[in-house]
């Protein structure tokens, strides 16, 4: 069950609830990139939250973007 969503840009990063915790999957430019599993509510919407409002792409790159 989708509790947030998080948007900025080309990133997204969503908290569901999966059985007793919570799980943030974050996406770049609509592919998922990670997953990450805490027990807090407030901890997977701080994460998510941080992860959409940072300036550096988590996400892979080619090695032509960067030049």
């Amino acid at each position: 069950m989708e509790l947030s969503k998080f948007t900025n840009g080309d990133k997204k990063a969503i908290v569901e609830r999966k059985d007793f915790s919570y799980t943030v999957n974050y996406y770049l430019k609509g592919r998922i990139i990670n997953k990450e599993v805490v027990s807090d509510f407030s901890k997977a919407e701080q994460l998510a939250e941080s992860f959409t409002l940072s300036e550096s792409n988590n996400g892979p790159s080619l090695l032509n973007e960067n030049v």
